[in-house]
């Protein structure tokens, strides 16, 4: 896989459904540096805790490991905003 195809497969997802997010971190670099080698896809997401089942939605168990929905509720809710990790 590619990495735009790599980044396309998160962002296609969360686009269609409205989210606002920047691409950040190694995948940034190769899009807008020097590319290296990197399958690490760094998102930040605006995500509102009525909006977290929406991701599990978007990334599937059957594809993506995403976590719980009331994780994904948890780490939205945090002051500073939380984090979690979707694995292809």
């Amino acid at each position: 896989m590619s990495e735009t195809d790599l980044v396309l497969l998160y962002t296609r997802r969360l686009e269609r459904a409205g989210f606002t997010y920047m691409i950040t971190g190694s995948v940034a670099g190769v899009f807008y540096g020097e590319p290296r080698v990197t399958h690490a896809v760094d998102l930040v997401l605006a995500l509102k805790p009525s909006e977290a089942a929406r991701i599990v939605e978007l990334f599937p168990l059957e594809e993506f490991y995403c976590p719980p929905l009331e994780i994904v509720v948890r780490e939205a809710l945090r002051a500073q905003r939380g984090h979690f990790n979707l694995i292809h």
